[in-house]
């Protein structure tokens, strides 16, 4: 296991791992790397909205309009779903920025303080990473702080240091969307 695949096994799933089987979850939990529902209730919601053409947001909007429409999202501990994929730090860091352009749509959708919430377009969270946009410099050093961590036992800093890394790729691509808007 690299140390990326452990920061990805403990901080990218474990609200997923959380649930409580046969228990009503939130919008914001629905992920299509497994799920699955009736064909009609699929089709009456109009399926997945093909404006999310890139990676991002499609399964948690389907989620919301599901909720929105009455009907229960509920977690099955029993259902197992497998990912033939290796993710590196630069590979999951490109993917953001298309996850943060894709929640600028999904905000736009859905202009509701819980969506903006949970796609992180508050000011306070944004500062910072405009802060970070400013000063380069500060990124570049966590970049080479991830990379002499990598080959030290201190995984809470490496961790930290991952995600401010995800993280303020993901900003970029908000900042991205907002511009385009």
């Amino acid at each position: 296991e690299t140390p990326f695949l452990g920061y990805c096994d403990r901080h990218t799933a474990p609200a997923f791992f959380e649930r409580k089987h046969g228990k009503k979850i939130q919008f914001n939990f629905v992920a299509c790397a497994n799920q699955s529902l009736k064909k009609d209730i699929f089709l009456e919601l109009g399926g997945f909205d093909p404006d999310f053409a890139g990676y991002g947001w499609a399964d948690m909007e389907l989620g919301l309009r599901l909720i929105k429409a009455g009907y229960w999202v509920r977690y099955n501990k029993n259902a197992a779903g497998y990912h033939d994929t290796s993710p590196n730090l630069e590979g999951f860091c490109r993917r953001q920025v298309i996850n943060g352009q894709a929640a600028n749509l999904f905000y736009a959708k859905h202009p509701e303080l819980r969506v903006k919430l949970i796609t992180r377009r508050s000011q306070g969270v944004m500062r910072i990473y405009e802060y970070l946009e400013k000063h380069p410099l500060m990124v570049d050093i966590n970049r080479k702080l991830i990379k002499k961590l990598e080959k030290l036992p201190l995984k809470t800093l490496l961790y930290l240091c991952y995600g401010l890394e995800i993280d303020y790729h993901y900003y970029l691509g908000l900042r991205q969307g907002i511009k385009e808007d």
